[in-house]
């Protein structure tokens, strides 16, 4: 089965690090007006549609159909090497999925309580939204090019800047 609604679980995070992004951008040439409000709201929703969208995959899995995506998007294209994107869920990947977006979820509703006063709030659940996009694009990649070369660095960095944002 080749469902469309696949790729909204890793568009919603990747959403939710462009729009606060967006806000912690402008928030550094201090021109930002949004509230702290509307950062965490922005953050908190992304993964926790992911989350849903995941359960969703966890029980149609269970019917013993298969979900996938097989060409989405070409990275590399040449005559000899073809790399692209292409998204697919066996049962194992959606347990695994599950976890990450619930933590994911989590954390980002606990560091929005705890970021109420930050100025860097923005940033960090940017950075937050970051991390779990490349995780799910990790569990969900049907190209392991496509996943050694891209998302193994951003996943260091970004998890490395969470922290250390965390912990100023």
């Amino acid at each position: 089965m080749r469902p469309l609604w696949l790729i909204f679980i890793p568009l919603f995070p990747l959403f939710g690090f462009l729009a606060n992004g967006a806000i912690a951008f402008q928030r550094a040439r201090n021109k930002g007006v949004v509230s702290n409000l509307w950062v965490a709201v922005l953050g908190c929703t992304a993964p926790i549609l992911s989350f849903a969208l995941t359960l969703k995959v966890f029980f149609v899995l269970q019917t013993g159909q298969s979900l996938s995506l097989p060409h989405i998007w070409d990275w590399i294209a040449t005559d000899d090497v073809r790399v692209s994107l292409s998204l697919t869920m066996d049962r194992l990947g959606a347990v695994i999925l599950l976890i990450f977006t619930l933590l994911g979820s989590v954390t980002a509703l606990l560091d929005s309580r705890k970021q109420k006063t930050n100025k860097n709030a923005a940033l960090h659940l940017s950075l937050l939204n970051l991390f779990v996009f490349v995780a799910i694009l990790v569990v969900m990649s049907g190209s392991l090019n496509f996943l050694s070369a891209l998302t193994r660095e951003i996943l260091w960095i970004t998890g490395l800047a969470v922290v250390l944002i965390a912990l100023r």
